[in-house]
């Protein structure tokens, strides 16, 4: 019985296999992009990986696996299926060449190589010198890259295609406060958050601003509303504490110091837990 329910469940995957791989001869990619887009990664890779080691591939296989792959957080994996189509320099329905390098390039920046993808974005701005989510990103790019006039060069060609965008008046008042030009900083991210009240950075950095201008309660109030961002958590709970310690409230400024140390507590276990995990991951890799 169970060598008969094993024969079906195989036939069941071979069915399902050829409904996804083989319509009237071709590769059934459309349905295989439904998998990644409903985030049935597991399966869709299966499907693709035959398709792959068949060697009937085309580009649209591999820009789908390198999908996959960016999906699941496997950066390097993508990099290599783009870095393939860019070689060969042939582009399919899905991967266009503009995706293509726009994976590839985001693919770089989730993985913290920002040259890298400084230096593909460029080729997108070549591409599309109108689209206004590569301005955005050269501007964040640039920003963190400290190159200060060129983000604001790109800052502003993001506003010339959306006028009242938030997240570029923010990063044009970042820039100004990196290049100490407060004033000018400060005007740009108050516009931000009227626009809107979640960017977190724009708060801090105002924050920022009016500490520096001895404006504690105000520069309090922009710190508390940056404190959902957990990147800038510890930052804003140290400015807090020290706006209170030059206020000379004593207590709220212990207060805030001690949530500090707190918060870097937890980070300390928690990287204390993963790092015990791969020891013993590695000293005893079949437990």
């Amino acid at each position: 019985m169970s060598g008969v329910i094993s024969v079906i469940a195989l036939i069941s995957i071979i069915s399902f296999i050829l409904y996804f791989v083989v319509k009237r001869g071709n590769v059934n990619l459309r349905e295989i992009n439904k998998l990644i887009e409903s985030g049935e990664l597991e399966k869709a890779k299966n499907i693709l990986q035959k398709i792959i080691y068949s060697k009937k591939s085309g580009p649209d296989a591999h820009f789908l696996m390198a999908k996959i792959y960016f999906l699941s957080g496997q950066y390097d994996y993508a990099q290599v299926e783009l870095k393939s189509i860019i070689k060969n320099d042939k582009y399919g329905i899905f991967g266009h060449k503009d995706e293509v390098y726009k994976l590839l390039a985001d693919s770089y920046l989730k993985s913290g190589k920002i040259r890298e993808a400084y230096s593909h974005y460029l080729t997108l701005e070549q591409i599309n010198p109108e689209e206004y989510n590569i301005m955005i990103n050269l501007g964040k790019i640039c920003l963190k890259l400290k190159e200060y006039e060129k983000s604001i060069q790109y800052f502003q060609k993001a506003l010339k295609l959306r006028s009242t965008d938030p997240e570029a008046i923010a990063g044009l008042g970042m820039c100004y406060y990196h290049l100490n030009d407060f004033d000018k900083a400060r005007d740009y991210l108050e516009q931000a958050v009227q626009f809107d009240r979640r960017n977190h950075s724009a708060h801090y950095y105002l924050a920022l601003i009016l500490h520096k201008k001895d404006l504690y309660d105000q520069a309090i109030l922009e710190y508390e509303k940056s404190l959902p961002d957990k990147s800038l958590k510890l930052q804003s709970l140290y400015g807090i504490a020290r706006c209170y310690q030059q206020k000379e409230i004593w207590t709220k400024a212990i207060q805030y110091y001690e949530n500090a140390v707190n918060l870097i507590e937890e980070e300390a276990d928690k990287l204390r837990h993963n790092y015990n995990k791969r020891i013993e991951f590695l000293t005893n890799p079949l437990v």
